[in-house]
């Protein structure tokens, strides 16, 4: 909040005229009028006086709030995300910068904002002038809250900054970094859903172990791909189809999303440069998209989110808008069954608004 409206807020807070603060201050009334109004600022010497007589502190007089409430923080991510969309990277990156700025030492929200503007980034900063300024600075808010006091927030900024050790080979700092994990073994979940179910609170308790299924229903699948990864590496092709069969099958057993259910089937392919396999899979996909169910039969008891399938099918927008665009996919671009399918995908999205 700027200077100004903190002394106005404050001075009415309290109860007190323009007159009577300046009155304590040793100013004029006018003075005190034009700070409230941002037309002057109190001189620096008398900023401790009036911070004591509006009872708060220099920091919260001079707008530098600590930490934003993880509501805040939700507030600033998605503005920054609808900035990039609908303007360009630029808008965004600088929007989330400036929010740095203003809560310099809230690790919370560099935590949230450097995936955010990384992936912006791959979306719709790929081509600018200041792309390799941009990763450079993403990579300082990256190493910062790696290094945060809140342990928290490094075990949340944790995956990202490790991955990018191996990325680089840099193998001693990726074990430093391993090393000062905490390591819990609590399942956290687990025990609060048996507090909830012996307080007969059972849809509670309910929610709380179908998000941990989700949860972990999402790692061994991750867990898979990882594994099938390694088998095209290795050109290991029966460990490969196993191990994409198995993501696939996971994905529609747990319900863990329509472009989760054909990620390592398109990843395999990809990797092979099959194009009758890759056409195949986007034909199947477009006809799944058509028959999709509308409800969960393994997660009643979440609350549904609000604008969950739009989110759903702008994710599914940006996969195409990503395929139409992969130059490693050229041999399919001018394919009449890649453009048929991709067309089909963008009409069902479509009719589900």
């Amino acid at each position: 909040m700027e200077m100004n409206r903190i002394i106005r807020e404050k001075r009415k807070q309290f109860g007190m005229t323009q007159q009577q603060v300046a009155s304590a201050l040793g100013v004029s009334a006018s003075a005190v009028h034009k700070w409230e109004t941002a037309a002057a600022y109190p001189d620096i010497t008398l900023l401790p006086a009036l911070a004591r007589l509006l009872k708060t502190d220099l920091n919260e007089l001079m707008g530098f709030e600590q930490e934003p409430s993880p509501l805040e923080i939700t507030v600033i991510a998605n503005e920054a995300a609808e900035q990039m969309q609908k303007n360009d990277y630029e808008s965004g990156y600088r929007f989330a910068m400036e929010k740095v700025q203003e809560y310099p030492n809230s690790d919370k929200l560099i935590s949230v904002l450097a995936p955010l503007l990384e992936g912006g980034l791959a979306l719709w900063g790929r081509d600018s002038e200041k792309e390799k300024e941009y990763r450079q600075q993403i990579e300082q808010m990256y190493l910062r809250v790696a290094q945060s006091d809140d342990s928290a927030v490094r075990a949340q900024i944790f995956p990202s900054v490790f991955m990018r050790y191996l990325k680089r080979k840099e193998f001693e700092q990726a074990k430093e970094l391993l090393e000062e994990i905490e390591n819990n073994p609590l399942d956290k979940p687990y025990f609060q859903a048996c507090l909830e179910t012996e307080q007969g609170n059972y849809p509670k308790a309910k929610e709380i172990l179908e998000r941990k299924l989700y949860r972990e229903a999402m790692v061994v699948q991750e867990t898979m791909m990882s594994l099938m990864e390694i088998a095209i590496k290795e050109e290991n092709e029966k460990q490969a189809n196993r191990w994409a069969k198995l993501c696939s099958q996971i994905s529609r057993m747990f319900e863990l999303g329509f472009l989760s259910e054909f990620a390592a089937q398109f990843s395999l392919a990809e990797a092979r440069k099959d194009r009758e396999g890759l056409l195949s899979l986007l034909e199947t996909m477009a006809e799944t998209k058509k028959q999709l169910r509308k409800e969960t039969s393994l997660y009643r008891d979440i609350p549904p989110k609000p604008g969950a399938e739009q989110a759903e099918n702008d994710l599914l927008l940006l996969f195409i808008d990503a395929l139409e665009k992969e130059e490693e996919l050229y041999f399919l671009h001018s394919e009449k069954r890649f453009q048929q399918s991709i067309q089909k995908l963008k009409e069902e999205i479509k009719g589900q608004k």
